[in-house]
């Protein structure tokens, strides 16, 4: 059985897992800290005014489903 191929075509030597990891790290990285900061955002402005209707929306569709 051959090993599996690591090593990436430029000739650089670095390892194409590495590289991969690399950047899925940095991806979530980025939308960690994204999605914190959009969560911020959102609750400083829209919240406060749609708070109301979330609630009520989600209790009628847990009843909903319960009684399905």
């Amino acid at each position: 059985m051959a090993p599996a191929r690591l090593r990436a075509d430029t000739g650089s030597g670095e390892p194409i897992i590495h590289s991969t990891l690399l950047y899925i790290l940095l991806a979530a990285t980025i939308s960690g800290v994204g999605s914190i900061f959009g969560a911020a955002l959102l609750s400083l402005t829209v919240a406060s005014r749609v708070v109301e209707r979330m609630v009520s929306f989600s209790v009628g569709v847990l009843l909903a489903t319960a009684l399905l």
